[in-house]
């Protein structure tokens, strides 16, 4: 079981499809959607913000790409996320993009969209392990 995953993409539409996949399956008490990089930062930086079990971070985005939100994270990595399986969620084909984001320590997977419930199981497997 997944307490808190937190998702950061700019698609409406498929943070709700991802939504309605965590509320199928049941695997996941609390989902926190972002449509913008900044604002996810914003909430992570605060105080009071709950520890996240998960991160699943777009890579296109606009103004902050997935990327750039990693880094600006990273420079001042919150103790909430200590421990935090974050997933890097793209409909890009670019083999580099993969190459990158396995070059940041705390990325534990990459998955292309659209995801499923396979990949939400296999999501709380990451966290469960």
């Amino acid at each position: 079981m997944i307490n808190t995953l937190m998702m950061v993409d700019d698609c409406r539409f498929e943070r709700k499809m991802v939504k309605r996949l965590i509320n199928k399956t049941g695997l996941v008490d609390r989902m926190l959607e972002f449509g913008m990089a900044e604002d996810a930062i914003h909430f992570l930086r605060a105080p009071d913000c709950p520890k996240i079990d998960a991160l699943i971070i777009d890579i296109n985005m606009p103004r902050m790409n997935g990327f750039e939100f990693l880094e600006e994270i990273a420079e001042d990595w919150p103790d909430h996320l200590k421990g935090s399986v974050v997933v890097i969620l793209t409909s890009s084909e670019c083999e580099a993009d993969v190459e990158r984001a396995e070059s940041y320590p705390v990325v534990r997977s990459f998955l292309r969209k659209p995801i499923g419930e396979a990949e939400i199981a296999r999501l709380d497997t990451l966290v469960n392990s």
